[in-house]
């Protein structure tokens, strides 16, 4: 029982110590996933701030034709009123 006790004890302390190699594979992988995902990511943000100003752009456009409209109805009114 104690020799089980021992090699359990011996294993386990073993198994504290991650080798080398496998740290740096960890890195490497932690560096590969980031260049894959900061690009989509920094993509993702720059469409909606994109999305974003052509919206404002869409309204300010909206609010401009219908201000059109309004000084058209104005001056047909002032045109006619002046010719009569």
């Amino acid at each position: 029982m104690k020799k089980l006790i021992n090699n359990i004890t011996k294993k386990l302390e073993d198994s504290d110590n991650i080798p080398f190699s496998y740290f740096v594979q960890v890195i490497i992988l932690l560096v590969a996933v980031s260049a894959i995902l900061l690009p989509h990511v920094y993509i993702k943000n720059q469409i909606y701030y994109k999305s974003v100003k052509i919206n404002k752009l869409e309204k300010s456009l909206t609010h401009l034709r219908n201000e059109n409209k309004i000084l058209k109805i104005k001056y047909s009114r002032i045109y006619f009123n002046n010719r009569v």
